[in-house]
């Protein structure tokens, strides 16, 4: 654009930024280790836009490591990890209620559904990984629900209480699940795919609208089973990235919210998991109008579509940010003389005679 060479205004600057330099980290994860997504710097050599000008700002460039989860189960950034079901034994005629919380990780299609079966089936195995132990407490993630204990909620189930009676496919034509019981006939089981801030519904390839599925009986495991009734979708509708900054409050509409918010950038993800995205925006001409007049500290936040906190696990990231510098745009007043204010007409002018008539009142009339 024109006004980039304009060499009446100052040179752009462009600030690198690096999360391992953050001065202020806001958040930590369980295990007490800072996130890298959401951090203030301090700037030694601040930014003044002189009071003639104003400051623009846009994305430049982003380096950021593909190692966030598409399962997340920590509790800064649990969005997709939890599976609520209820269980009807024909035989002792109770309903109970489980909560099945699936580990922080990256799955596939195929490692998630056997997840999914090792936790329903009590597997030793899965129970029995180092990774699965925090603080020397084993993480037992099927939880049975106590409306009496003190206070009601979730606690851990010790006991294998499905034993083999949950069976699992994946169907690699069509990217969907099938599930089974293979019990007892009056047996029932309904899935309920988290609650509102948890919901795996993506994972499983079920529309959020589903409500409860119920897994039917089948003596053979193939004449009646509940399936998927959508694609299996393993990025949980995690295609970008949000870039938000303290530099702009309402410069992009975010469709989730319907208004405007902070978000300077999306940045796709175009690597596979384990890789980096590098991100340089081919089209820079949406610039952000910055209404402070000096820049001393950046806040930087990234997230999901739906303004969730991402978790590198560790690992720090790299943006770049430009700041242009723009006149501000001139007055109607200076740009068109005749359109400054007239002194009013008096309503009761005095009476002025010219050969004998009253003289007409465009002759009070000024400009000033």
């Amino acid at each position: 654009m024109s006004y980039i060479t304009d060499t009446s205004t100052p040179a752009s600057k462009v600030i690198h930024l690096d999360s391992a330099h953050a001065h202020v980290r806001y958040l930590k994860d369980d295990e007490g280790n800072e996130l890298t997504t959401n951090f203030l710097y301090h700037m030694n050599e601040a930014i003044v836009c002189p009071s003639h000008l104003s400051m623009i700002c846009s994305l430049h460039t982003a380096t950021i490591p593909y190692t966030f989860y598409n399962v997340r189960g920590a509790s800064t950034t649990s969005v997709n990890n939890h599976l609520i079901l209820t269980y009807f034994n024909a035989g002792t005629g109770i309903t109970t209620t489980y909560k099945l919380v699936f580990p922080s990780g990256s799955y596939t299609a195929y490692t998630f559904i056997n997840m999914f079966q090792s936790i329903m089936t009590g597997s030793t195995e899965f129970l029995t990984r180092p990774w699965e132990i925090t603080n020397g407490v084993p993480q037992y993630h099927l939880y049975s629900y106590i409306p009496t204990g003190n206070p009601p909620g979730y606690y851990p189930q010790f006991t294998n209480v499905f034993n083999n009676s949950v069976r699992t496919r994946l169907d690699r034509t069509r990217l969907r699940y099938h599930v089974w019981n293979i019990v007892v006939v009056q047996d029932v089981m309904t899935l309920q795919f988290g609650d509102v801030g948890t919901t795996c519904n993506d994972l499983f390839g079920v529309r959020k609208d589903a409500g409860g599925l119920v897994v039917p009986y089948s003596p053979d495991g193939i004449s009646a089973s509940t399936n998927s009734d959508k694609v299996i979708d393993m990025n949980d509708e995690i295609h970008g990235l949000y870039l938000r900054t303290s530099l702009t409050t309402d410069g992009t509409l975010n469709s989730e919210t319907g208004t405007f918010s902070n978000i300077l950038g999306r940045i796709p993800i175009n690597v596979n998991y384990g890789g980096v995205i590098f991100h340089t925006p081919s089209n820079s001409s949406h610039k952000l109008q910055i209404s402070l007049p000096t820049i001393k500290m950046i806040g930087v936040k990234l997230t999901d579509d739906q303004n969730r906190l991402i978790d590198l696990n560790g690992m720090n990231w790299q943006i770049s940010i430009q700041i242009d510098f723009v006149k501000r745009l001139d007055t109607l007043t200076s740009i068109n003389p005749r359109l400054r204010q007239q002194v009013p007409v008096s309503p009761n002018p005095p009476q002025v005679k010219i050969n004998g008539r009253k003289a007409p009142k465009e002759i009070y009339r000024r400009k000033i």
